[in-house]
């Protein structure tokens, strides 16, 4: 999901083109759309009825009902909250320290590296940590797209439906501390991220 959110966050923030404002769109679609919808959506798309789905099939890559597929659902849910806070994050580094970088001869490359990431660097911590966050979570896509492997949410479900609370509290409840730990680390990661740009504190009027 970094691979290719990161960049595409970073072009957002920086680059005017034609259509950005349909690009930006089309990145929060997977937040509008119900988790249902987004299922059937990819059954429609990559399911064993469909092209793509047919061909990824005769090579031996079936995606839906596999971990593949498990993994393609959470990406679909999840990418906005990766995207948008980390477009966010590059928005704020002043372009100023980008263009002194390249009159010092530095590479558009070697800038990105060296002031853009660094300095958006805790807001692609927090990015990264609510797309975690949103892609664990996820129910409605992955048990209607791909089911198996069962994830968490899928199991707390199934268990509560066979055996009721007394079965799916303990898998509930292992999951709630994941995430609040995970939550935990986030707040004392932004603080050991040394390069990154400290949010301006309001001035106290007398």
């Amino acid at each position: 999901m970094g691979l290719a959110g990161i960049p595409l966050a970073y072009g957002l923030a920086r680059v005017n083109f034609p259509g950005k404002r349909w690009v930006e769109s089309l990145v929060d679609v997977p937040i509008l759309v119900p988790q249902s919808v987004a299922g059937v959506a990819l059954i429609v798309l990559l399911g064993p009825g469909s092209v793509l789905g047919g061909v990824l099939e005769s090579l031996h890559l079936p995606i839906s009902g596999s971990l593949a597929g498990v993994v393609i659902a959470q990406v679909f849910v999840a990418s906005p909250f990766l995207i948008k806070t980390t477009m966010t994050a590059f928005e704020s580094v002043p372009v100023r320290l980008e263009l002194a970088s390249r009159s010092l001869g530095a590479s558009p490359a070697a800038t990105f590296w060296r002031i853009s990431l660094p300095l958006a660097s805790r807001g692609i911590l927090v990015g990264a940590t609510l797309a975690w966050a949103r892609a664990i979570s996820e129910f409605g896509c992955i048990v209607l797209f791909a089911s198996s492997p069962v994830t968490a949410p899928v199991l707390v479900h199934t268990e509560f439906l066979r055996a009721g609370v007394s079965e799916s509290r303990p898998i509930a409840v292992l999951l709630l501390v994941i995430c609040l730990w995970v939550f935990v680390m986030l707040q004392f990661g932004q603080t050991l991220i040394p390069f990154a740009l400290q949010r301006p504190r309001r001035e106290r009027r007398p």
